[in-house]
């Protein structure tokens, strides 16, 4: 797994700071490359501003529903 992930831009949208930190710290260890986001619309703001390979993305959230996020992206 470590392989496909490697060097990989992953965006983590997670407004639990447990949850970003679990994700990106195991992100880590295959070596890709990941970027937290504590809320929708920053999640947002850094899809739009940057390329990322992948989305991992919490479904509830208080600012927006992950499906909204979808929607928008």
């Amino acid at each position: 797994m470590s392989d496909i992930l490697q060097k990989k831009k992953i965006l983590i949208i997670d407004d639990e700071a447990g949850m970003l930190e679990i994700v990106n710290s195991v992100l880590k260890r295959v070596e890709a490359s990941p970027t937290g986001a504590n809320s929708a619309q920053r999640g947002l703001q850094l899809a739009r501003s940057e390329l990322f390979d992948a989305i991992i993305l919490d479904r509830y959230m208080p600012d927006g529903d992950g499906h909204d996020v979808l929607k928008a992206l």
